[in-house]
């Protein structure tokens, strides 16, 4: 078996400058010197950090995907200390493509990821496997139909019981529909519903609701949209329907969502503006569904978010990625620190002179981790790209 390979490099550190559709803050956007500070795990191929999440031994859990050994992409883990030497890496699927978008240490100190498995070629189905602490897996399931599923979240119960969020073509009534699964501990299965309508809905991610029930945000081209609307659907604890709402609907979708202290929720994610370009789109929306306001937040001519997290102090950081060089294709990782009313606070990237991106942000006992990709460190490919910051957004 190939040896991973871990990387510490020094980073160019962009603060970019924001111009911001949300006006009505005052922010910091300062430039700042090289940090030196920043990680990247891989092999020799293309390896994707999906998600991170901070383990109870202080270390480390990184779930995505990898090329590297073998052609196709296999689901993809790496358990690291907090120094981020890797203790264990295992590869999970079959001999098609496997992706993992989601990885948690669950209740009794293993580890759930959830993917998408590809049973043979335009045939995928949601993934689900549950590890022992050391990575080996104790169960494996897939959940799908004639056509394509995709699962992309879940969250667990307090009894070791799981939901997974995702879409699916094989049922429901549209082009593709709202999924959830419910298995219990041992994954046996205990439910699946459908949400949406006759057009193309999409969920990216779920999260416990503080009544016991569930959120899910994703995109919706079947309500309220000319093209498709970010969309919030409220459930409870059995997969029924409370309430589902809207906002926007010419070309934006929710990818991440945080209940907020008040019993609403801020979802993040992108709206089209035109010319090829994104920025960030945040939704707060109330208890009951409403919509709060929402937010346009950009910088340059492109910016996505994918990933919202609380922060200590009353306030939220998100990650994404920004374009800071459209004819030299130079993304940065971007991290942006908003109040309760989606103004920008602070705004950072960090990253070299190609593309690197943020897609999971949590917090930790030290700060908060980002992981994502990098292809301007480590072997030149697409490498697990790991930054650890404070609460002003400055390297650890």
């Amino acid at each position: 078996m190939k040896q991973i390979s871990v990387t510490k490099f020094t980073l160019r550190l962009s603060l970019v400058m924001a111009l911001t559709c949300a006006m009505s803050c005052d922010h910091k956007s300062t430039f700042g010197p090289e940090a030196p500070a920043g990680t990247t795990l891989g092999f020799s191929g293309e390896d994707y950090g999906q998600s991170i999440v901070q383990t109870r031994d202080d270390g480390y859990f990184i779930t995505g995907y990898t090329n590297s050994i073998r052609d196709n992409y296999d689901m993809y883990a790496i358990k690291t200390d907090r120094h981020y030497k890797i203790q264990w890496s295992k590869t999970f699927g079959n001999a098609n493509i496997d992706k993992g978008y989601k990885g948690r240490q669950s209740n009794d100190g293993g580890f759930i990821m959830v993917g998408t498995v590809s049973i043979k070629p335009g045939n995928n189905d949601i993934l689900c496997i549950k590890t022992d602490k050391q990575g080996n897996v104790l169960w494996s399931r897939h959940f799908g139909g004639t056509y394509n599923e995709d699962g992309r979240s879940f969250v667990e119960l307090p009894d070791g019981g799981i939901v997974i969020a995702g879409t699916t073509e094989s049922y429901g009534q549209g082009q593709g529909d709202v999924m959830l699964i419910k298995v219990d501990a041992q994954g046996r299965l205990k439910w699946t519903k459908t949400y949406g309508g006759t057009g193309s809905d999409r969920a990216f991610d779920i999260k416990n609701a503080a009544d016991g029930g569930f959120v899910v945000t994703g995109r919706t081209s079947s309500f309220g949209a000319s093209v498709y609307a970010t969309f919030l659907l409220k459930i409870d604890s059995d997969g029924n329907q409370i309430w589902f709402s809207t906002s926007g609907g010419a070309q934006d979708e929710g990818v991440s969502v945080v209940q907020t202290p008040d019993g609403g929720f801020i979802t993040t994610g992108r709206i089209y503006v035109g010319l090829g370009n994104y920025q960030i789109y945040l939704v707060k929306f109330e208890t009951n569904g409403n919509v709060a306001w929402a937010n346009i937040i950009g910088f340059t001519t492109y910016e996505e978010s994918y990933c919202i997290t609380p922060s200590s102090d009353g306030n939220y950081i998100i990650t994404g990625e920004t374009l800071l060089d459209n004819f030299a294709g130079d993304y940065q990782a971007l991290i942006v620190k908003i109040n309760p009313l989606g103004n920008v606070i602070w705004v950072k990237s960090y990253g070299g002179e190609k593309q690197d991106i943020g897609l999971s942000i949590q917090p930790t006992n030290r700060g908060y981790v980002v992981a994502g990709y990098t292809f301007s460190f480590g072997h030149g490919n697409a490498d697990i790209y790991v930054l650890n910051i404070d609460e002003d957004g400055e390297l650890q």
